[in-house]
């Protein structure tokens, strides 16, 4: 009688990212939005900071192990990268019209952020995590780094003028947050429909062409 091999269970992957364990590093910087040199700085980061042995060495077409922990790592890394940039065009745009902004502190590595992207599909970012990002702090999730840039700095100005309204209550708290980003940065922040929890009709922020023109960020 044969014995009969007992299947081993599929690892679970990033639904953002989708499946398959070996991808080349084109595969991931497509998917990421990033070049493949940032994949393979990336993948070596990963090497050295987390102590992992097991990776092809990050040379050009290399083909290397991508493991869910690898995948988030690196996500949340070209989340990172995505969102300074779009930070520091609105610094730079701020200063040009004289609007002292406060230091704001990014946390892209937030415990609830997976809870509140897992509720909702429309969550990217949250404000006033005193917490983990301090009171003047934003909690990023990793997956903005998929969305187009018009769609991701929508979310960050918004979350910008959360921090600069201060605002808290439950009822005022997003048309405050609006409301500043208009008033000083002479920014309309628009919103397109899109899922929330339970499938439900939401919507997502975003900023026009000529909005974007002006961050320089198009």
């Amino acid at each position: 009688m044969k014995e009969q091999r007992m299947k081993l269970a599929k690892p679970e992957y990033p639904r953002s990212l989708g499946g398959g364990a070996w991808l080349y590093s084109e595969g991931v910087a497509l998917r990421l939005g990033v070049s493949p040199g940032t994949v393979r700085g990336y993948t070596r980061e990963w090497t050295v900071t987390r102590g992992r042995r097991g990776l092809c060495r990050p040379r050009p077409y290399a083909r290397f192990f991508t493991g869910p922990e690898v995948l988030r790592y690196m996500q949340a890394r070209a989340a990172e990268n995505y969102v300074r940039t779009i930070y520091r065009a609105i610094v730079h745009h701020a200063f040009n019209r004289m609007v002292h902004l406060r230091v704001i502190r990014f946390n892209f590595a937030c415990p609830k952020a997976d809870d509140f992207r897992a509720a909702s599909e429309r969550f990217y970012a949250h404000s006033f995590h005193d917490e983990w990002a301090g009171a003047y702090g934003i909690c990023v999730h990793r997956d903005i780094c998929l969305l187009p840039p018009a769609y991701a700095a929508g979310i960050v100005v918004h979350e910008v003028g959360h921090i600069m309204a201060q605002d808290r209550t439950a009822e005022g708290a997003e048309q405050a947050a609006d409301q500043w980003v208009r008033d000083r940065l002479g920014i309309d922040i628009l919103y397109a429909p899109h899922r929330g929890g339970q499938g439900l009709p939401a919507t997502l922020e975003y900023l026009s062409r000529g909005d974007m023109r002006r961050l320089g960020l198009a």
